[in-house]
């Protein structure tokens, strides 16, 4: 029996899908939809916690050029794909994780959610689903200087 996920704050849709994710070592996180350095935060925030959480290093990228199965995760602000000022995508795949979010504030809850799936896989394993989410209050949570699975209020975060 798999123990099921707690996500907190819970999000508004979660749909699982067949399947799992592998992570694995040596792949990229590609940061992408607005300047690198704008998104350079959330992405070490990641793969500071696949390094803490799961003992595996990725490195960050601006590119997707290279080869595909290279790439382990996307963080993408695209305001075309998502509604909401804070509001995310989370979509994994048997062979991707896409993060889309209309905002750097959107990537970072985001990221949150995402690190506390991978503090909770098994055997390297994530589940295949679909995250849709947003803040039920505006600016609901704030960086920690951990790769803690929980957002915590601190003053340090400039993004938010």
């Amino acid at each position: 029996m798999t123990k099921p996920l707690v996500l907190l704050p819970t999000p508004r849709q979660l749909e699982f899908h067949a399947g799992n994710y592998k992570l694995e070592p040596g792949k990229r996180i590609v940061l992408v939809g607005a300047r690198a350095p704008e998104l350079l935060f959330s992405g070490q925030r990641l793969r500071d916690a696949l390094h803490d959480l799961a003992h595996i290093d990725w490195t960050l990228a601006a590119s997707a050029s290279g080869a595909r199965h290279e790439i382990g995760a996307v963080l993408c602000v695209d305001p075309a794909r998502v509604n909401n000022a804070e509001g995310y995508t989370i979509d994994i795949k048997p062979d991707s994780i896409e993060v889309v979010a209309r905002s750097l504030r959107g990537i970072f809850y985001a990221v949150c959610t995402l690190n506390q799936l991978i503090s909770q896989s098994r055997n390297h394993r994530i589940p295949c689903l679909h995250i849709s989410d947003i803040p039920t209050f505006q600016t609901a949570a704030s960086c920690s200087t951990s790769a803690a699975t929980k957002c915590r209020p601190c003053k340090r975060c400039s993004i938010l």
